[in-house]
């Protein structure tokens, strides 16, 4: 069993690996747009396709936010 995933609108499910990569170019995306370092965190926490481990899903963002140096 994976940990988190991601469920489109329409139903879609993403796995894991999946699921991390559209973390990261979402992320990537919203950073090229110029918004704020706390529209980024709110807009992808505030995500309710994300579902599962939400703790290890933080985890993983906050490495993310890292990267971009943004935390």
């Amino acid at each position: 069993m994976e940990d988190f995933n991601y469920i489109s609108d329409e139903g879609i499910q993403l796995d894991e690996v999946d699921t991390m990569n559209y973390i990261r170019l979402k992320v990537d995306d919203l950073k090229k747009e110029g918004q704020s370092n706390e529209y980024i965190e709110e807009f992808i926490l505030s995500d309710d396709s994300l579902v599962g481990d939400s703790e290890r899903m933080i985890k993983f963002f906050e490495k993310i936010l890292q990267e971009y140096k943004i935390i």
